[in-house]
């Protein structure tokens, strides 16, 4: 008895290549580094459910923001550990994320 070739996880898949990125027409429309809402601001906080959330979330305000001098503070709510139930130990996962 054969087994069903297995289905390929979207994750896997090639993604967008970068020529169709900046081909695409509502570029223009995303704020840019010189926006004027970043303007006066010196401090932000950043929560984050876990570490490494602030990266996935809001990566590219976190560096503008720092580009421009301000303090920032990150706030991470829990240490991860329980981010790969059953196939990572808690404790070396928190003490990897943190």
């Amino acid at each position: 008895m054969s087994r069903p070739a297995a289905v390929p996880h979207p994750i896997d898949a090639p993604g967008t290549d970068e020529d169709t990125w900046a081909a695409w027409q509502r570029l223009d429309a995303l704020p840019n580094a010189r926006s004027t809402a970043l303007f006066g601001v010196t401090s932000a906080v950043v929560v984050a459910a876990h570490p490494d959330d602030e990266v996935l979330g809001a990566g590219g305000l976190i560096s503008v923001l720092a580009a421009a001098g301000a303090r920032l503070r990150l706030v991470a709510v829990t240490d991860g550990e329980g981010s790969h139930r059953g196939r990572a130990d808690p404790a070396m996962l928190a003490a990897r994320r943190t």
